[in-house]
């Protein structure tokens, strides 16, 4: 049932302010051969960007790169960030909604003309109903768990028993023919009822 549960569509809510972050990797090309810089141009305040996860990127394992619907990658959020976030999205503990805030303009080291982003993150956690349902699943989980211990002991009570009541009555052949075999009879006897009501106490 757990992992029915953690395929199934999450519900995020927001929590906390938005903070603000600038895309990196933005005077590269795409593997496709795209321009990113063409990208930052169409972005307006407001566009809506996807974070993906590239835990196989050569250069940084946390690396989270930052996709506009429909058009193509723009960068990546910077590693400092990714550093923190990444884990927070493998584990499911939480996701990012993301937005541009602005297109700014900026001379590259060489001396060309670019063009940035700037966007905000929103930190994301599953809702609350989602967060009691899995509990739920949890405690199912163990509650069966239980129950399959508790047929376990049951079970081995019931060999236990049969184990007495031959033993019992092998005793009582002995016993029937001598008073010293009776009495070590009765002894026995007593001492595994006694045994036995200490265990039944116990397992209440």
């Amino acid at each position: 049932m757990l992992d029915r549960f953690k395929r199934e569509t999450i519900r995020w809510r927001p929590t906390g302010t938005p903070f603000d972050e600038y895309v990196t990797g933005v005077t590269h090309n795409n593997s496709n051969g795209s321009s990113r810089q063409t990208l930052l141009r169409s972005c307006r305040p407001g566009t809506r960007v996807e974070i993906v996860r590239e835990p196989t990127n050569a250069f940084d394992k946390n690396a989270l790169a930052l996709f506009v619907s429909g058009r193509g990658q723009i960068g990546y959020i910077p590693a400092e960030s990714a550093a923190w976030m990444a884990p927070l999205i493998d584990t499911g503990a939480a996701d990012f909604s993301c937005l541009i805030t602005s297109v700014e303009a900026f001379e590259a080291t060489d001396g060309r003309p670019m063009l940035g982003g700037r966007i905000a993150i929103t930190r994301l956690e599953p809702s609350a109903r989602q967060e009691l349902v899995a509990g739920l699943l949890v405690g199912a989980a163990a509650a069966g768990a239980a129950t399959t211990a508790s047929r376990a002991l049951s079970s081995a009570g019931r060999v236990f028993g049969a184990a007495i009541a031959t033993a019992d009555a092998t005793l009582l052949r002995f016993a029937q023919g001598s008073r010293v075999f009776a009495l070590i009879y009765w002894l026995i006897l007593a001492t595994v009822l006694g045994l036995g009501l200490v265990a039944a106490v116990i397992m209440r």
